[in-house]
């Protein structure tokens, strides 16, 4: 935590670099990784290590996911991604429905939906991708929603009755 009285922090200049170093050192340690299915490449921005290893398992975490995508998604359908995380499967949706089509990708999550517009950029799908940062409901109104975690890639956060 750092604390201010809106005075230089902190206050010796070793510990400002050593800071700066530090912020530094993470910014280099995001990846761009890119995955192919033999056919396509899928390039996502990894900046956490769970993201990460869940980009590497793309094809093998969900292989239910991932088969009925390919089998199910057809060119110029229309696909709804409900908890949309940071695109995984909404970019694999995206590339079978191909240019005619179209994938609504709904995330309320702010960081997993701000990693679904770096990824939707990442893989130039801005015309058959639409993210959108709410949640799909059968009623109108607001919930409650409960953070699990404020980090992008996270999946266990949820909607409560509201309060």
């Amino acid at each position: 935590m750092i604390r201010s009285d809106a005075k230089p922090w902190p206050p010796h200049r070793y510990l400002r670099k050593l800071h700066r170093w530090l912020l530094t050192l993470r910014q280099s340690l995001v990846r761009d990784i890119e995955i192919t299915d033999g056919s396509s490449a899928y390039r996502f921005r990894c900046e956490t290590v769970p993201k990460f290893n869940r980009c590497l398992k793309l094809f093998s975490k969900e292989p239910g996911a991932f088969t009925w995508i390919t089998t199910e998604v057809k060119r110029g359908q229309v696909v709804y991604d409900i908890g949309a995380n940071f695109g995984a499967y909404t970019i694999l949706a995206a590339r079978q429905a191909g240019p005619n089509g179209k994938v609504y990708a709904f995330e309320p999550h702010a960081a997993n939906f701000t990693r679904l517009i770096d990824n939707v950029i990442r893989n130039n799908l801005q015309d058959v991708m639409a993210p959108c940062s709410i949640a799909p409901d059968a009623e109108a109104g607001f919930s409650h929603f409960d953070f699990d975690s404020a980090n992008a890639g996270t999946s266990n956060s949820q909607f409560s009755a509201a309060s």
